[in-house]
C-alpha cells in the first residue's frame, strides 16, 4: 500500500493496520507502532519512522536524543528506529539489562527487556565468585540510577536474543535531567566498554 506523508511524499507501507480517524496525522500515529516494528514488524516501516521526530519533547527526552545522536559508536546495522521512547522501569535484571514498559499505541504498552548499548557488566550466573559479587554490585548500581522509575530510549535495535532490544538509555533523574546509563555504569567501574564480540573475563 502507498500512503502520503505530511509533505506530500508517497511512502510504501507493508500491511499497515487501521489508523483511527481521530485527526491524528498518519506519520504521528504510525510513530507509536515503531517499537512493534522493531520487535518483528516491517523493517521498512521502522526505517521510515526513524526520520520523523516529535516537534515538542520534554527536556529529558530532547536531551537524551541529543546525547544519543552525538555518542560513539553509531548504532548497529540492526537499528530500526531512532526514538525517543519513554520507558517505565519494572525490573532490573543485571548490571546492563532491565525490563520496561513502553507505549506502542494509544493506551497500549509492550514489556521488553532492554540491554544497554556499548556496555558490558559482570554476569550473575558466572561460576567465578568474584564476578558474581561484581555482578551484584553492578545490578545494585543500575537499580539506584533507575530508582526514579523512568528512562528515555533511543536508537533501538533488535538484539541477537529474541524478545530483547539494545538501546541507548538515559535515566530520567528527579531534577528532570537525563543520565546516560552506559556511560554512568562504565565511569563507576560497574561495566566495561563493549562493542560486541567475545567478552573479557571479570575474574
Amino acid at each position: 500500500m502507498i500512503f502520503p506523508d505530511e509533505y506530500g511524499r508517497f511512502i510504501p507501507m507493508l500491511a499497515l493496520p487501521f489508523v483511527p480517524s481521530s485527526g491524528l496525522p498518519v506519520h504521528s500515529a504510525l510513530r507509536w507502532m515503531g517499537l512493534a516494528g522493531a520487535l518483528g514488524a516491517s523493517a521498512a516501516l521502522g526505517g521510515w519512522l526513524a526520520d520523523h521526530r516529535r516537534d515538542h519533547q520534554p527536556a529529558a527526552v530532547a536531551q537524551a536524543a541529543t546525547m544519543s545522536a552525538a555518542s560513539e559508536p553509531a548504532p548497529s546495522r540492526r537499528a530500526l528506529i531512532s526514538g525517543p521512547f519513554e520507558a517505565r522501569i519494572t525490573r532490573i535484571i543485571d548490571g546492563d539489562t532491565f525490563e520496561a514498559r513502553i507505549p506502542i499505541w494509544f493506551g497500549q504498552e509492550k514489556t521488553v527487556l532492554v540491554r544497554l548499548r556499548s556496555a558490558d557488566a559482570p554476569e550473575l550466573r558466572s561460576r567465578c565468585a568474584r564476578e558474581q559479587q561484581l555482578a551484584m554490585d553492578a545490578r545494585a548500581a543500575l537499580a539506584e540510577f533507575l530508582a526514579p522509575g523512568r528512562a528515555i530510549l533511543t536508537a533501538l535495535s533488535v538484539d541477537k536474543y529474541a524478545g530483547r532490544v539494545v538501546a541507548d538509555a538515559a535515566a530520567v533523574m528527579m531534577d528532570g535531567q537525563a543520565l546516560p546509563l552506559a556511560q554512568a555504569m562504565i565511569a563507576g567501574g560497574y561495566a566495561r566498554p563493549y562493542q560486541g564480540g567475545k567478552r573479557q573475563s571479570w575474574c
